[in-house]
């Protein structure tokens, strides 16, 4: 025992580095109890033909629920994802960090008009999307949704 209690004390300093990285590493591990699934909204896009699309999506309004997206979520099933509704139109930047799947990112203004559609972004990149105009509303799909769906600039969300 006095063997094990000379050793410890001559390595408390390695001892003490590992119990700090065991620690932060099990802090800052993802899961899905990080970003559980909230519940989905209904929402319309209108086309110019008439036709109506149903999205079911996430709302996302404050700002840790914006900072968080859809992150460390493994997959989305077809035409769910997530709104961001912010206060206020504004130019918006967003990032694929932490992401685990490809996305859509649709910018849409105070009016409900789809003005940008940045598809098939790639996961885990921390390149700025950013918006050209005053948005309101964003909205993630998985990527390639939009083009399935056939969601296009000028169509309207309600």
């Amino acid at each position: 025992m006095n063997h094990l209690l000379h050793l410890l004390q001559k390595h408390k300093i390695f001892v003490v580095a590992f119990s700090v990285i065991s620690v932060f590493l099990l802090i800052n591990l993802p899961s899905k109890e990080v970003n559980p699934i909230r519940e989905y909204e209904t929402y319309y896009i209108h086309k110019s033909n008439g036709e109506l699309i149903t999205l079911h999506l996430e709302e996302s309004t404050t700002h840790s629920e914006m900072n968080l997206g859809l992150m460390y979520r493994e997959n989305l099933p077809p035409a769910h994802g997530m709104i961001f509704i912010f206060s206020n139109p504004q130019k918006t930047s967003f990032w694929m960090k932490n992401t685990y799947v490809s996305l859509d990112i649709i910018m849409i203004d105070e009016n409900g008009i789809i003005k940008e559609i940045h598809p098939n972004q790639p996961p885990h990149s921390q390149r700025q999307i950013l918006s050209r105009s005053l948005v309101k509303y964003v909205v993630e799909l998985q990527a390639g949704e939009s083009k399935t769906l056939g969601i296009s600039i000028g169509d309207t969300l309600e």
